[in-house]
């Protein structure tokens, strides 16, 4: 990713846009040196969304799947709930093959 200023970002809005559609380049925005935003291309920016709504769903099931178990510990972290279901995924995939 290539660091741009706010001020770089307004003089050279057209050609930054040209290498992000043409280029495939990705710019993170700064102000003040601060992070502030990024310019990437839209397919990236669409599987982004597409992930954060898969993972969403999938952290939603694992959670319904959690709730429905006896004995189930409400104080379960989000973390342990990640590692126990990418552990069950993994030893579902070992026994289909």
């Amino acid at each position: 990713m290539i660091d741009i200023s706010t001020a770089e970002l307004r003089k050279g809005l057209g050609e930054i846009l040209n290498q992000v559609q043409y280029g495939g380049s990705s710019f993170v925005v700064k102000r003040k040196g601060r992070e502030v935003g990024a310019i990437v291309p839209v397919e990236l920016a669409r599987e982004l969304e597409l992930l954060q709504k898969k993972r969403q769903t999938a952290k939603d099931r694992l959670l319904q799947m959690m709730n429905d178990r006896e004995g189930l510990n409400q104080d379960v972290s989000e973390e342990a709930l990640m590692e126990e279901a990418v552990h069950e995924t993994r030893a579902a995939r070992r026994a289909k093959r």
